[in-house]
């Protein structure tokens, strides 16, 4: 997010041209005045771009690993508990997870060793990531570190970018575009954070020994808090670590975005959701692109200080003034019924992973059924109002957890039927783990089945769907990360098995669409969902 404090960065073109000359990108890309009302800068591309195509790849300014994650490399950022392995296929339960090793003096960061098999770098045993970072920086942070403990991740940034400010590691642009990006330093000052700012930045003065005033270390802080940016790989929704990255926080938000982030180790990439049109500018989604609006509208206004005025957001919030008459309170009640769905939801999740203990989760499913729809003003909650679609892919997932595949399958399957944003990783996670639930019921039925229920597909049909959904995986993978990347590569080895048993027309046909769209439709009036609901181009 691009500051509106100090000079924008279009009126910086030196700047500009320095920051967008070090990154890989085979487009145009400028930094103009955005065309969002009340942001600053923004980042245009001057070339048409497809959908799927990379836009371009950035080094962020510091990285940082997720507190207490002890599965990554602070250096390479390889995870060595990733589903995925380097080579491009999935994990096994046979696969040994080489766990980084911790540095003995901060016991803070953990780095691959020589021996470790997933580091994504080829290690020599005179070169591994642990020697590599210590030479490179960690010599000069690792002190303070030890002096400050656990910190906060972002506080531990803060820490990174001001001993490698100080030690000459972050080079000069770098950090120009640093102090360029938007603080929102008076929105932190004021927040519920506001004594958490002035106490780290004071202990980080101390312990990093920085020569720059106490406002600039706050200002920096806050440049972190607001323009950091979680590190997630590829069709993995869990958070290994947050980034820094100037060119990459020049895009502004969008809750209708045309790119998305990834990260393949610590490099950040950005690739397009659908045909960018030249001249048009680059925007991605700050929070939950799932989210209902009332949800990502408090979240953007608490973390970022600004309401979106995006097509979707007026789209969404029309509906809602629609359904509640324009009463304010009306909207509130609809709000705190999101949030308190999600935290049950959440809550039972939990009880569940620590306890042990079962779910009966059709009684869990009909009491938050019974909330929301006390909540809504018709008296009936939407099936596609968020979180319900949330709500119905984790209670598929307690089922699955629980060894009833045939109702994970049902709540899973209404959950994707009913999720509105069919685009972009969230979606491609969905996805994934409907097709590992419906891997548990292939060539099965139901035990028992009432005479007047819908029937549920038969074996061949069922591996119909199966190849179906594989298919479009693949397709999302291919757009979201690329062909090169090693989860594209996993699913295009299980497509490419998986066809091996396929009878007949294969995906990719008319006939096997014919087939496909018979089946789902099938599928989806068993689970009690409308046959229309979701399609799937298979062609």
């Amino acid at each position: 997010m691009p500051s509106q404090d100090a000079i924008p960065f279009y009126e910086n073109p030196g700047l500009c041209q320095l920051l967008l000359s070090q990154i890989p990108t085979g487009n145009t890309l400028q930094v103009r005045k955005s065309r969002t009302p009340g942001a600053g800068s923004g980042l245009f591309t001057e070339d048409a771009i497809p959908a799927g195509q990379e836009v371009f790849r950035s080094k962020p300014a510091v990285t940082c690993v997720q507190d207490s994650l002890t599965t990554v490399c602070d250096f390479c950022y390889a995870n060595s508990a990733n589903k995925v392995l380097p080579s491009g296929r999935f994990r096994t339960r046979r696969d040994p997870i080489d766990a980084p090793v911790e540095c003995g003096e901060c016991h803070i960061c953990k780095y691959c060793t020589e021996l470790s098999r997933g580091c994504s770098r080829l290690l020599t045993a005179a070169k591994s990531c642990r020697n590599t970072a210590f030479e490179a920086y960690h010599k000069y942070e690792c002190a303070a570190f030890s002096k400050s403990g656990d910190i906060g991740i972002r506080a531990r940034a803060l820490y990174r970018v001001l001993i490698h400010h100080q030690h000459g590691i972050l080079p000069d642009h770098q950090w120009q575009g640093l102090m360029t990006l938007m603080p929102h330093q008076s929105g932190h000052q004021q927040g519920p954070e506001k004594e958490a700012v002035s106490r780290i930045a004071k202990e980080a003065k101390v312990h990093t020994g920085t020569a720059l005033d106490l406002d600039t270390i706050e200002r920096i802080y806050c440049v972190i808090l607001t323009n950091s940016m979680a590190i997630r790989l590829p069709g993995q929704s869990a958070v290994m670590g947050t980034a820094i990255d100037v060119v990459g926080a020049i895009m502004n938000h969008s809750c209708d975005p045309n790119v998305l982030i990834s990260f393949h180790g610590n490099e950040l990439r950005v690739r397009t959701l659908r045909d960018v049109e030249a001249g048009e500018e680059l925007a991605h989604c700050y929070t939950d692109v799932q989210s209902d609006v009332l949800l990502r509208q408090k979240l953007l206004q608490a973390e970022y200080f600004f309401p979106c005025t995006c097509g979707r957001c007026k789209s969404e919030l029309d509906e809602h003034d629609r359904v509640t008459q324009g009463e304010e309170a009306k909207t509130q009640t609809i709000r705190g019924a999101q949030e308190t769905l999600f935290a049950s939801m959440n809550d039972a999740v939990s009880s569940f992973t620590l306890s042990g203990k079962p779910v009966d989760v059709d009684s869990l499913a009909d009491h938050m059924e019974e909330l929301a729809d006390k909540a809504y003003p018709t008296g009936e909650w939407p099936p596609s109002l968020e979180p319900l679609p949330s709500i119905y892919k984790t209670l598929g997932r307690l089922n699955q957890a629980q060894g009833d595949p045939f109702s994970a399958i049902e709540f899973c399957l209404r959950g994707c039927a009913y999720t509105k944003r069919r685009a972009g990783e969230p979606w491609m996670v969905d996805l994934f783990e409907l097709v590992q639930v419906l891997t548990a019921v292939l060539g099965s039925t139901p035990d028992e089945q009432d005479a007047d229920e819908p029937p549920f597909p038969t074996p061949a049909e069922l591996w119909d769907i199966f190849h179906g959904y594989l298919h479009e995986l693949l397709r999302l993978a291919q757009g979201n990360c690329g062909h090169d990347e090693s989860y594209t590569r996993a699913i295009r080895s299980w497509h490419d098995a998986a066809l091996k048993y396929a009878d007949g027309a294969l995906p990719g046909t008319q006939e096997f669409a014919d087939r496909f769209h018979a089946a789902h439709r099938k599928l989806l009036l068993w689970a009690n969902v409308p046959g229309g609901q979701w399609t799937i181009d298979v062609v």
